[in-house]
């Protein structure tokens, strides 16, 4: 993810997200790289998925799409996480 963070800054201020969903069991250290924050901004939602807020922008790490779990699974586990972490209320 260093080699691709000027690419990624760009994107991000380009969309201008409410919401980041990070997808993969390394992107966390990449987005620690890419804002240069540490491990204590991470928080966890009540059923342990990790997130965190970066200029105003959620980030949530998050399953790979491709994982070997059942899709059910993978969109009730997301949906809940947003849920908790009141997203419904960020959208402008």
């Amino acid at each position: 993810m260093k080699r691709d963070s000027d690419f990624i800054r760009e994107q991000l201020a380009m969309y201008k997200p409410d919401v980041v969903i990070l997808c993969g069991s390394d992107i966390g250290d990449g987005l620690e790289d890419l804002y240069s924050i540490s491990d204590d901004a991470w928080a966890r939602t009540d059923r342990g998925i990790w997130h965190c807020t970066v200029g105003g922008v959620l980030h949530v790490l998050y399953r790979h799409p491709a994982a070997r779990d059942p899709a059910h699974m993978k969109h009730y586990g997301l949906i809940d996480a947003l849920h908790e972490l009141h997203v419904w209320e960020r959208r402008r």
